[in-house]
């Protein structure tokens, strides 16, 4: 989101926790590591890569076995809605009230804030080991890094920008992540045009684009490190943002806020319409970073990356990307690509762009 100028608003209380890890008991993620949950997330991505569901495959490139794309790490972390022996949660009969993990959700210092709606603009995950099948992952740190007070289109408010790490069952880190969410009190809806019934107020059979079919992927062949010049592209991929998509993205990642599946909650939020997570945003790159590394590439880190403008349902998101640089550091052929997505349908930049930076094999 594009800052105008400072908060009105108070944000003391925000900045006495700046450099404070605030998070006083792990937050244990409600359910393992399992086949079905990836499958789930391959099937809204459409990401055929064998090495997230044949076991043989994974092995034969070195790996325990199938294992989760590495941005489901936010999904495994995931704390419970309600669990056996809690009272209800559903309190109201509101069709867009909205409840939050109260289950397994760890406990934390409330970070104070004048904010009553949010949402994440930037993102950076680094990825330290593969998530197996039966792996359990805990958010075990959230500590404060920034707050950085400002007035966007949407409303005023903050970006509080937290570092996160994870570990899976055993103790071992298993990712860093760097987030940076924007906290604030909405601006009235006439004023950014953003209420009534949605950004689609006229429906119209007439595409704004053609439709696309993605590229099918030989996953025999593997791009090497030999192989990649500076400025290469990476093929586009089309990813057509339909309500039913967006629902099951939303099951998928398990990030039920309801401005990502609710016109009405997210035109209460300044939005014009329901739009795509950060999950969701975070995977399209990934599958068109693991369509062009192959089997035997790894995903290091994606990001840092901005979250520009929503991405809402009805438009198309086109991910693209090219070879920023390669160098060898490490003992490892390390590639860093520049991704970003574009609205096919509106003609900007909706994320990014921003790194990701991979490994590739040497012929040698």
């Amino acid at each position: 989101m594009t800052s105008s100028s400072d908060s009105e608003l108070d944000w003391s209380g925000a900045e006495s926790f700046v450099g404070k890890n605030i998070l006083i008991e792990p937050k244990v993620g409600v359910e393992v590591v399992e086949a079905s949950s990836i499958r789930r997330q391959l099937e809204v991505l459409e990401m055929d890569c064998p090495l997230h569901f044949d076991d043989k495959v994974a092995k034969e490139h070195g790996y325990d076995g199938i294992f989760a794309p590495p941005h489901m790490i936010q999904t495994f972390q995931t704390a419970s809605l309600w669990e056996p022996g809690m009272d209800s949660i559903w309190t109201t009969d509101d069709p867009h009230f909205t409840v939050s993990g109260t289950g397994r959700a760890g406990k934390i210092n409330e970070v104070p804030s004048p904010g009553t709606a949010g949402f994440i603009t930037d993102l950076s995950v680094e990825f330290l080991k593969p998530l197996y099948i039966g792996d359990r992952v805990s958010q075990v740190s959230q500590t404060l890094m920034t707050v950085n007070p400002r007035k966007t289109r949407v409303g005023d408010g903050c970006f509080l920008t937290y570092e996160y790490f994870f570990e899976n069952q055993n103790g071992e880190r298993v990712g860093r992540q760097v987030m940076t969410a924007y906290s604030y009190i909405p601006y009235p809806q006439e004023e950014t045009g953003a209420g009534g019934g949605g950004g689609n107020q006229e429906e119209s059979t007439e595409r704004v684009i053609a439709p696309q079919t993605n590229a099918k992927i030989d996953w025999s062949k593997q791009r090497y490190f030999e192989d990649v010049n500076e400025g290469d592209e990476l093929q586009d991929i089309h990813y057509p943002l339909t309500i039913q998509r967006m629902v099951i993205a939303a099951g998928a990642n398990r990030d039920f806020n309801a401005i990502h599946h609710s016109t009405v909650a997210a035109n209460r939020g300044g939005a014009a319409d329901m739009y795509a997570m950060n999950y969701f945003h975070n995977g399209m790159w990934e599958r068109s970073v693991r369509e062009y590394i192959g089997l035997d590439g790894t995903i290091k880190q994606t990001g840092p990356f901005r979250m520009k403008v929503f991405s809402t349902v009805g438009d198309t998101v086109v991910v693209k990307g090219k070879v920023n640089r390669k160098y060898q550091e490490g003992g490892e052929n390390l590639v860093e690509l520049e991704m970003q997505s574009v609205l096919a349908n509106k003609g900007n930049v909706s994320v990014g762009p921003g790194p990701v930076t991979v490994t590739l094999p040497s012929r040698g």
